[in-house]
């Protein structure tokens, strides 16, 4: 007996899903100690101005790293909507294509704004 995979448009949001695990499990845990933690405390110190406001915008004065770190957020985003709509299917919302398209679409949304704002930052 020959059985056909039915198709599904689960692959891609499982690998945007993972993507986004990964930063949000390897590098956020970095980025927030650092600028949460050791930034503000090096400045009491006497090292102050690693987190001006200059100098932060000259880290993102090629189009390359702007794209990084618009990436970054977007697979973040990713990351969540897809957990939240697992979440809300775990929970017996299920709500179908209008939750699909609720929550892919916040991420879509929010990873255009996030490529907007970052491209939009003026260059130092």
């Amino acid at each position: 007996m020959s059985r056909r995979l039915r198709r599904s448009h689960e692959p891609p949001f499982w690998l945007l899903f993972g993507a986004g695990g990964l930063l949000a499990a390897l590098i956020l845990p970095a980025v927030v100690l650092f600028t949460g933690l050791i930034a503000p405390l090096s400045g009491r110190c006497g090292d102050s101005g690693l987190l001006e406001h200059a100098r932060m915008l000259s880290l993102l004065s090629t189009p390359i790293a702007r794209l990084a770190c618009a990436g970054f957020i977007a697979l973040l985003a990713w990351h969540a909507c897809h957990r939240i709509y697992h979440l809300c299917h775990d929970l017996g919302l299920r709500g179908g294509a209008g939750l699909r398209w609720a929550c892919y679409g916040t991420a879509a949304l929010v990873s255009v704004i996030g490529l907007v704002l970052v491209m939009g930052l003026p260059h130092p």
